[in-house]
């Protein structure tokens, strides 16, 4: 990136990592103005770290992957926790995005990041607490007539932390989740960059301002 720092990023993923791909093509076109540093998840061999290496190959980067998980479910524990804080310290980063990242965030890493937010598939609160294809036939069932992308701050429940923007997508005639749901799915790997860039350039604002 010809010598000059980029704020670092830490995504935590579960699965197959299509919005992860997108954030780090992202940082190479310059639509985003970070670097993401690592990619943690708490599957042992998720889709996302297959994309991490094939990345690291085509760019040239150096982003690390760390599988850190427990036995209980849903939620993470404290010391699960603290091993991705320990890992972002490790990294030497601040910020934290979840991109599909299915076990709710618990103990330091909700307060150690500058900030830590959550890509969600649907519209809140309408949604919140379902994921992949499920939200979209939540949508269908309540007759909405846009499903959406949202990005939100991660707080200590599910969904429910506020909401920093929301990209309507249209229920079009003849929509089954699934059909819904890539339509979320290609808004979501469109705006979550921009997003992200927003953030830090508010953030960056914001220090000079004080």
């Amino acid at each position: 990136m010809h010598g000059r720092h980029y704020p670092g990023l830490l995504i935590l993923s579960s699965g197959s990592g299509t919005t992860a791909e997108a954030v780090i093509h992202a940082t190479k076109t310059g639509e985003l103005s970070m670097e993401v540093a690592g990619v943690v998840s708490n599957n042992e061999h998720p889709g996302v770290f297959d994309k991490v290496d094939r990345l690291n190959e085509q760019y040239g980067l150096k982003i690390e992957k760390a599988h850190i998980t427990s036995p209980q479910k849903g939620e993470q524990t404290v010391a699960e926790s603290q091993h991705i804080v320990d890992f972002m310290h490790h990294l030497g980063v601040k910020r934290v995005v979840l991109l599909g990242y299915l076990r709710k965030v618990v103990g330091p890493l909700l307060t150690k990041p500058l900030w830590i937010v959550n890509s969600h598939p649907g519209p809140l609160p309408a949604t919140g607490g379902l994921i992949g294809a499920t939200v979209q036939q939540r949508v269908l069932d309540l007759g909405l007539t846009h499903s959406a992308h949202t990005i939100h701050h991660v707080d200590e429940d599910y969904d429910t932390g506020q909401v920093i923007a929301a990209h309507k997508v249209p229920v079009q005639p003849g929509d089954d989740k699934d059909s819904l749901f890539q339509a979320v799915q290609s808004t979501e790997k469109s705006w979550t960059p921009r997003v992200l860039n927003d953030l830090l350039l508010s953030e960056q604002r914001s220090k000079t301002t004080h």
